[in-house]
């Protein structure tokens, strides 16, 4: 699979955020709203607002694993 990143400043309105993925989706813990993979906020208190994207790079897993074999994964509910 090829799939995209998303990399953001979690600070917005003076808090900084937490987030945590429930259901398949990313969910702050402060406040309970729902964002994208877009740094959009999609329901709840934070719907309509954005996080400040920060610039990262989309690197292929072989080249990332092969220099970083202790990475840790994270898996979206299938």
């Amino acid at each position: 699979d090829i799939g995209a990143t998303g990399v953001f400043d979690a600070y917005l309105d003076g808090e900084t955020l937490t987030f945590s993925l429930k259901d398949g989706n990313f969910v702050d813990d402060q406040t309970g709203a729902t964002w994208n993979i877009l740094g959009e906020g999609l329901e709840g208190e934070m719907a309509g607002k954005s996080l400040t994207p920060i610039v990262h790079g989309n690197h292929f897993w072989f080249a990332w694993g092969a220099f970083y074999p202790e990475t840790l994964i994270y898996r979206g509910v299938s």
